[in-house]
């Protein structure tokens, strides 16, 4: 395996339109910023530079500001889980392993709407992501 940051990427691992008017700023009735209630649900990984041929890939963002992310590859599954939080249009999340490893990144979401997710991480490689 390359890196634990494959796992998020796999499973994320985001579309926002970059020009649309979504400030980050939370609505005050639901707790939760127009951004967040977009990503929130259950993204399969379409294309990433981390995650290896042959292996899928599935992030589940929810409504509390936990995530979790499985990846599989032939026999083996590969979970971690963690928190995210939204700020703007960049997306900040810890996860932890079932080792015990935890790492944190910040990725920028490029494109978020109901269908379609990019992220992109400090190295500005994009990971793709469909709502399923």
């Amino acid at each position: 395996m390359r890196s634990p940051r494959f796992a998020l990427v796999a499973c994320l691992a985001m579309a926002l339109s970059a020009h649309g008017s979504d400030s980050g700023m939370k609505d005050p009735d639901k707790g939760a910023s127009p951004t967040e209630h977009k990503l929130i649900g259950v993204w399969e990984v379409a294309k990433s530079v981390d995650l290896p041929r042959r292996a899928t890939g599935v992030v589940e963002f929810t409504k509390n500001g936990k995530m979790k992310v499985t990846v599989k590859l032939k026999d083996k599954t590969l979970r971690a889980e963690g928190t995210y939080k939204v700020e703007g249009d960049k997306v900040m999340y810890t996860l932890t392993d079932p080792n015990g490893k935890k790492w944190t990144e910040t990725n920028k979401i490029k494109t978020l709407d109901d269908k379609n997710l990019i992220l992109v991480d400090e190295k500005s490689q994009a990971d793709e992501f469909k709502r399923k």
